[in-house]
């Protein structure tokens, strides 16, 4: 005994969808003015283009610290911010490419709460790390200030230089008038 079947295809049309979503933090960048701020902003960033920062097209500093972060500084030195790009793909499915295209779009909007929270999550453990390098740099910008400014008085006879255990810098420098 025989039967028949009818099979019907029905093509299945997919659709992409590209979901970026961003978080920044901004950091203040207060330097004790030694050398009056305008001197004391550009040994700043003069400290961070030797740290491997890369001039921006409005004078500032920027630092690719990879995976979608990235920090900048402006040229007037009084801040760094920090952005954390997250991006994912998602698809969607259906009889026609109208419907797939809907429901990659309506996916899109899904995952869009999920790649922010990533953005941030990631953006909070990288802050650490930028605030450190900053951190490093200003205090070799004191270091220099210091320096420049005891040249300023007279002839320096010496300099000596302790590091503490905790990262802290003492410096005693002796001047002649």
């Amino acid at each position: 005994m025989s039967r028949a079947y009818r099979v019907e295809v029905v093509p299945l049309h997919s659709a992409r969808a590209d979901v970026e979503q961003s978080d920044t933090v901004c950091v203040d960048v207060a330097l004790l003015p030694i050398l009056g701020e305008q001197p004391m902003r550009q040994l700043l960033l003069d400290e961070l283009g030797r740290d491997g920062w890369t001039p921006t097209d409005d004078g500032g500093r920027q630092k690719d610290w990879g995976d979608g972060m990235v920090a900048t500084v402006g040229a007037d030195g009084r801040s760094v911010t920090v952005t954390a790009t997250q991006q994912r793909a998602v698809g969607g499915g259906g009889a026609t490419q109208a419907a797939a295209e809907a429901n990659a779009a309506h996916n899109a909007q899904r995952a869009a709460v999920d790649v922010k929270r990533e953005a941030t999550e990631r953006l909070a453990r990288a802050e650490g790390d930028v605030r450190a390098a900053v951190e490093a740099a200003v205090q070799r910008v004191y270091v220099e200030a210091l320096q420049q400014k005891a040249r300023a008085l007279g002839y320096v006879e010496s300099m000596q230089r302790h590091e503490g255990a905790d990262g802290s810098v003492e410096i005693t420098i002796k001047v002649r008038a």
